[in-house]
């Protein structure tokens, strides 16, 4: 139900827009000036700039909304102080003007009044259209900008929402963006608000932007004694951050959002609290520095424990404070890890560095509580100073009785009647004579006068004193500032000193900060399922062995990472850095190595003592150890991806894979704050001794896809399908990444391939969902030409390098997001970004109508097609013009699939030199010239993007598909045609493989190009050799291929409800497997004896399968098993 104002004048409404079945054209909206959505107050409502309701009659009931008193509104909403609604800062003085702007806002401020219905009252506080609000915790509401309101018939709705509600909520814009951005979240809590109740984001005051600052937050609370309500922990991070209750474990975050907007984690603490005190604690890095996997913005920390409706413990708001403390032992000024993250770990630890989060009873003044003392004994002072100053002089007259309360006597009359005489006997006396009264009265004046005026002179001079003392406490605590400031300034030095000695750093535990309060954020939910943070420890050990320290290393590595830090890539430079782990380490070498092999045991390290384990396959996680050491020693851990030359190289991928502590003899649990990805760990003791009790790595990955399953007879498709699904689950968690080493980067292209897989493993598009809404939400990228999208996203591209074809790939994306089911609202928001990147395009056309001399990085793919770029790029202009076909399908724009053909027919013409496409021409003397430059991913490219065909280049295509593929390393066919890599042009082999029924090539070639990658490392790798990743995102693409082209699985049109199943000639004898979808899984199983193929087929009920046979065989249906 609507709330009471907007109730009123209830009448048949008509909208025009976006309705099923409806013809009429769409307006397009306006927009005003200032932006919504952003931190700080708003200036003004912004409607979003595309097509919007639009109500008969709108100036109508606008004017009868301007007539309104702004007394009512002020009834209606409250004031912020008497706990109102705040929207984004306005208050309702300042609402009232910007209601008048726009028509998406006419609901805005009736919509806002603070309800309690009798039905809402045990399910949520506050409004109706204001899910999550109460009127006692007034809090911003931020509303994102340039967003539309979706039809009810859009699958932009969450599950179980009714269409009344759809059409109610549409008729309310608020409703509708209140209930996107704040309503609606996970399904692990599908009825928690997004955002806090009364946290705010705070972090140590003047440090939000300062490098790598690593800062604990921690807060002891009470577990509720009343069993029922849900207690849940909710934090928003700018940065990583992980969060521990009662010293375990609880999870990290956060799910990365766009420029201005971060999404909420919320965790559920319910089952896991102890009775009385439980102590939750959070460690957030504040990078604030440019990389490919997290933004550049101001650190901040906003956390809030609540059970049901009370909050229990938040950052500066209701119940128990979080305390801030910066945590010392994470050494802050060290090297980047790599070109694309930010910087490695270096820790300086002694006994007790971890009480902070795992002991409640650790005080939180930490190892200076003297300053938490000095502060009350001056209020104590200040208090008492105060009261003696209230009190009177001890010389002062004391005041007659009643003279304060009494007036002044008048003379008394001669003579009275004789009807007041008995009266006048009951009055007290002033005197025996009028003289004498007069007297008095005059001394009890100039007493009063003197009174007031000693009382004056006293709250002056109290007054006056009062101001000294609060001066003085200013200047002694700015004083003890600066002090405690010098304090760690010297600390630090020492440390650095010590450290380049080689001795242990006798660091801080908890350098306790008063966290200053920040500016408001903007809250996304984080839509993305929680990650599984299983461990796993190592299963073998593959070797042990001693150390030698050189003193001169040939051909030292120093990164770009570490020579390159500037303005366009922060970082401390070299001079500034306390330790160089990339440095040091390339200084200790393996002079003794004994091969073990055998079962992982925990060694005993002495000084200058290795050993190797091995995890069996290749994984992404948080490494953690346990050791104890008997005096002071320094421990490193190297880890890889492989082994190279049977050593861990902790260079190979360009990156420092390195982890150093300095300890003092005692215990230590240590668990690193960033995942890294390995399978080999070297564990060194460079100095002194410590016995290993256990390594281990928590595993961050997507969760385990238990509804997907697939097997065949041949084990090594197995093999494959699981080496797929183990590299999709650590490259898809709330972005889909490239790789979860040296990037964790949201890279376009990659993306296109893992996202078919994401559907295929999770049955949704949630994450590519977040994927999409990243690109949607901020206005424009900075550095970037206006119009390009990043090549990858969430990221800062400060050097202003851009790749124009993976915006191209962006849109062809698209189109399959919108065909998976992927909500259409965001779809169609997209569409002026998607238009504004043709427009900046077609400045780079030439007379034929092809991209020439595109600016920044043109990519094709890793090979040699990336050195015939220049110019026209054919390859380029391909791609160009399958975006282009994708839009006009996506938009209903003909105009832009006239301009696809045109540029394949110019490609087609200018390419094919009469056996191959070429890769580019160049422009001398004003004229073209075609090169003979030829690649075998320019033929792929070709034929996917509709240049060519089976059918028109029937002898190319015979040619690239018996002469080419994984053999041609072996026959040197066609040497002239240099050979394609893994990414992208063998996985666009696959496809066109696929589209000719070749199920079998596929079945051998992917085993050829694969396994020996999976049987490796257990994962699937970026190139075709082991020179880079070696877990790369869009390589587990072969898992949609086993379900596609072996299994059968053709196509799941979740949104229509309709299922494709094609059988292949295959020499498999049996295959079976299973795929979720929102409705519930597709299984499939058949097997093969002799002629007969039979399967077994069940779908979610309301499906409408189609059974295509290109096997050969014939086919007879059968019983599904229950």
């Amino acid at each position: 139900m609507p709330c009471g104002s907007c109730a009123r004048r209830r009448r048949p409404q008509r909208f025009e827009g976006i309705v099923s079945g409806s013809r009429r054209k769409p307006r397009k909206a306006t927009s005003s000036s200032g932006r919504v959505g952003q931190s700080g107050p708003v200036a003004a409502w912004q409607t979003p700039p595309l097509y919007i309701m639009r109500r008969k009659g709108r100036s109508r009931r606008r004017s009868a909304i301007g007539r309104q008193s702004r007394g009512r509104i002020e009834r209606q909403m409250g004031s912020p102080r008497q706990g109102g609604l705040s929207i984004g800062g306005l208050t309702p003085k300042n609402v009232l003007p910007l209601r008048r702007r726009e028509s998406a806002a006419e609901c805005l401020v009736p919509c806002l009044a603070p309800r309690q219905s009798p039905q809402s009252r045990g399910r949520q506080r506050g409004s109706a259209c204001l899910p999550g609000f109460h009127p006692a915790r007034p809090r911003p509401l931020f509303i994102p900008a340039r967003w539309r309101y979706p039809c009810p018939g859009s699958s932009f709705w969450p599950h179980g929402t009714s269409w009344r509600n759809r059409i109610m909520m549409r008729r309310h814009p608020c409703g509708v963006v209140v209930g996107l951005w704040i309503g609606f979240s996970s399904a692990a809590f599908a009825a928690e608000p997004i955002g806090f109740r009364s946290a705010r984001p705070v972090w140590p005051k003047g440090r939000e932007t300062e490098m790598n600052l690593t800062v604990g937050f921690r807060a002891v609370i009470e577990a509720p004694a009343e069993k029922g309500p849900k207690v849940v922990l909710r934090v928003a991070a700018s940065t990583i951050y992980r969060a521990w209750l009662n010293g375990e474990f609880l999870g990290c975050g956060p799910a990365r959002g766009p420029h201005g907007h971060y999404r909420v984690d919320a965790w559920d603490l319910t089952g896991k609290l102890k009775p009385g005190k439980n102590l939750a604690a959070i460690e957030v890095a504040g990078y604030n520095s440019n990389s490919y996997c997290f933004l550049d913005q101001p650190s901040f920390c906003q956390a809030e424990i609540t059970a049901g409706d009370r909050v229990l413990a938040s950052t500066a708001g209701e119940g128990v404070r979080f305390a801030a403390g910066v945590l010392d032992y994470r050494l802050q000024k060290v090297q980047r890890y790599s070109f694309q993250r930010p910087f490695i770990e270096v820790y300086a630890l002694r006994p007790g560095w971890d009480r902070w989060f795992r002991d409640a009873a650790f005080p939180s003044g930490g190892l200076v509580p003297e300053l938490d003392k000095d502060r009350a004994e001056l209020r104590r002072q200040l208090k008492q100073v105060l009261e003696e100053v209230a009190k009177p002089p001890a010389d002062a007259a004391p005041p007659r009785p009643g003279s304060e309360t009494k007036p002044p006597a008048s003379p008394p009359v001669a003579s009275a009647p004789p009807a007041e005489k008995g009266r006048e006997k009951d009055k007290p006396s002033r005197g025996d004579r009028p003289g004498e009264a007069a007297d008095e009265l005059a001394s009890l004046r100039r007493e009063i006068h003197s009174a007031q005026a000693d009382s004056d002179a006293s709250q002056k001079k109290a007054a006056e004193l009062q101001r000294q003392l609060e001066a003085l406490d200013k200047d002694i605590q700015a004083v003890r500032a600066q002090n405690e400031q010098m304090r760690r300034q010297v600390e630090a030095y020492r440390a650095q000193i010590e450290l380049r000695r080689g001795d242990p750093w006798a660091a801080s535990l908890w350098v306790p900060v008063d966290a200053a309060v920040q500016p408001p954020k903007a809250f996304l939910d984080r839509h993305a399922p929680y990650p599984e943070f299983a461990l796993k420890r190592p299963t073998r050990l593959v070797a042990v062995g001693r150390l030698q320290r050189r003193d001169k290393v040939e051909n030292l590595w120093k990164d770009r990472a570490l020579v390159a830090v500037g303005p366009k890539l922060k970082g401390f430079p070299e001079p500034q850095l306390a330790v160089i782990p990339s440095i040091d380490m390339q200084h200790w070498v393996t002079a003794e190595k004994t091969v073990r092999d055998e079962a992982w045991a925990a060694p005993r390290l002495g000084e200058r003592a290795l050993a190797i384990a091995d995890f069996g396959a290749n994984l992404t996680g948080f490494l953690g150890a346990h050791w104890t050491c008997s005096k002071p020693s320094r421990i490193a851990l190297t880890f890889d991806e492989i082994l190279t030359d049977g050593d861990v190289d902790f260079k190979r991928l360009g990156c420092v894979n390195v982890v150093t502590c300095d300890v003092q003899p005692g215990e230590y649990r240590v668990e690193s704050i960033e995942p890294y990805t390995m399978r080999y760990l070297k564990l060194h003791c460079l100095k002194g001794e410590c016995q290993i009790h256990d390594a281990y790595l928590r595993e961050y990955a997507h969760p385990e896809p238990r509804a997907a399953r697939f097997h065949a007879s041949d084990e090594r498709l197995n093999r494959l399908f699981a080496a797929g699904v183990l590299t999709f689950r650590q490259n898809a968690l709330d972005i889909f990444m490239d790789c979860p080493s040296r990037e964790r980067a949201g890279w376009l292209c990659d993306s296109f391939f893992t996202a078919r897989v994401a559907a295929d493993l999770a049955g949704n598009t949630a994450i590519e969902r977040n994927f999409f809404q990243n690109f949607l939400l901020p206005e424009r990228f900075d550095h970037l030409p206006d119009g390009m999208l990043p090549m990858c996203y969430p990221a800062d591209h400060y050097d202003g390098v851009y790749i124009p074809n993976w915006a191209m790939w962006f849109v062809v994306q698209l189109e399959e997001y919108a065909a998976r089911g992927g909500d259409q609202a965001t779809v169609a928001a997209l569409r002026p970004k998607v238009f504004r990147l043709f427009d900046f395009l077609k400045k780079y056309e030439n007379s034929d109508g092809l991209l020439e001399k595109l600016p920044s990085w043109v990519f094709v793919e890793w090979s040699k097609a990336n050195d015939f770029v220049q110019d026209v790029n054919y390859p380029t202009n391909m791609l160009y013009a399958g975006a282009l076909a994708a839009a006009s399908r996506l938009y209903d724009a003909p105009e832009l699939a006239a301009k696809a053909q045109r540029i394949r027919a110019a490609v087609l013409r200018q390419s094919f030199d009469g056996q191959f496409f070429v890769d580019n021409a160049l422009r001398r003397d004003g004229k073209l010239q075609t090169t003979r430059n030829r690649s075998e991913v320019c033929q792929y490219f070709a034929f996917y993007f509709g240049v060519a065909d089976r059918k028109t280049h029937a002898e190319l295509w015979r040619v690239l598909r018996d002469e080419f593929g994984p053999q041609r390393e072996k026959t040197k066919a066609h040497a002239e045609v240099h050979p394609a890599n893994s990414f992208i042009g063998n996985m666009l082999r696959m496809e066109l493989l696929s589209e000719a029924d070749r199920g079998q090539q596929i079945l051998d070639e992917s085993v050829a190009y694969l396994l020996y990658m999976a049987d490796r490392t257990g994962t699937l790798w970026e190139n075709v050799g082991a020179y880079a990743s070696c877990n790369h995102g869009f390589a587990s693409h072969v898992v949609h291929t086993l379900y596609r082209d072996i299994l059968g699985v053709r196509r799941v049109d979740a949104a229509a409800r309709r299922l494709t199943i094609r059988f292949q000639d295959l020499k498999l004898a049996a295959c079976e497997g299973e795929l979720p979808t929102p409705e519930g899984p597709i299984a499939l199983s058949w097997s093969v004896q002799g002629d007969l193929l039979q399967y077994a087929l069940k779908h979610p009920p309301g499906y409408q399968a189609t059974i295509e046979n290109v096997s050969g065989k014939r086919l007879q249906a059968k019983q599904p098993a229950l």
